[in-house]
């Protein structure tokens, strides 16, 4: 409680250096649940910059992994979607794509928003031509398959 009376309003100061991460992360991590709302609060704005910082990647984590209200989690997630195409090939902020990534296996509807966010359309696309493949792909009455998994390679060069 003192260190976040003494911090105030400049979370901003810290987030970026080694030292201040490290603090802000023990707040994150130790703090109650009051506290940690109004830290990621405070830092939640600058999450895209913080995944491609040196130090404060590791605080990205930790304020996803910690974040006590689904909010803030599903707003980290929404802004890594916006950004993703350019974030994954950044050195940093794709293990916290991977983190994040790995963090929601108990979510597929999460899981699938992330992948979303990186195909865009392609993965629309991609869908529906396995529920088309799946659909040609049952067995006939002697036991053949009707259709091909190479026909997606053909749909997929036709569009």
């Amino acid at each position: 409680k003192d260190s976040i009376d003494v911090i105030g309003d400049k979370f901003e100061g810290l987030i970026y250096k080694h030292d201040g991460c490290r603090i802000v992360q023990a707040l994150i991590k130790n703090g109650s649940r009051d506290q940690k709302i109004h830290v990621i609060n405070n830092i939640k704005e600058h999450f895209v910059q913080m995944m491609t910082q040196k130090y404060s990647y590791h605080l990205a984590e930790k304020a996803y992994h910690f974040a006590p209200l689904p909010e803030q989690k599903k707003y980290f997630r929404t802004q890594i979607c916006q950004q993703i195409g350019k974030l994954i090939m950044h050195q940093y902020a794709s293990e916290v794509i991977e983190f994040v990534y790995s963090s929601t296996e108990e979510n597929e509807n999460h899981r699938r928003e992330m992948i979303y966010g990186f195909y865009g359309n392609y993965f629309l696309l991609m869908k529906e031509m396995d529920f088309q493949l799946d659909e040609k792909n049952t067995v006939d009455k002697n036991g053949k398959k009707k259709g091909d998994k190479d026909q997606r390679n053909a749909i997929i060069t036709k569009h």
